[in-house]
């Protein structure tokens, strides 16, 4: 049987707005490079930074092949179930 798998992805401004309303000091979901969790202003600048970047979503985990940081998000991808 042939399936489709598609990735998740987070809305850049949607993220931002969710941010700002928020009144928690970490932004659990959002981590530096070396793994630290960045406070809730370092995600936004970080967020700001992405839409500077012309990056409307981004993928949560490693971006798939063929992502759209445009908007798309994941193309989809064909799978066969065993």
């Amino acid at each position: 049987m042939k399936g489709k798998t598609i990735h998740m992805c987070v809305n850049v401004r949607g993220a931002i707005r969710n941010l700002t309303r928020s009144r928690a000091h970490m932004a659990h979901g959002f981590s530096h490079p070396d793994g630290r969790t960045m406070t809730r202003d370092e995600a936004i600048e970080a967020m700001y930074d992405e839409l500077e970047k012309g990056h409307k979503v981004l993928p949560m985990g490693s971006p798939c092949e063929g992502f759209d940081y445009s908007g798309g998000g994941c193309p989809g991808h064909d799978t066969e179930d065993a």
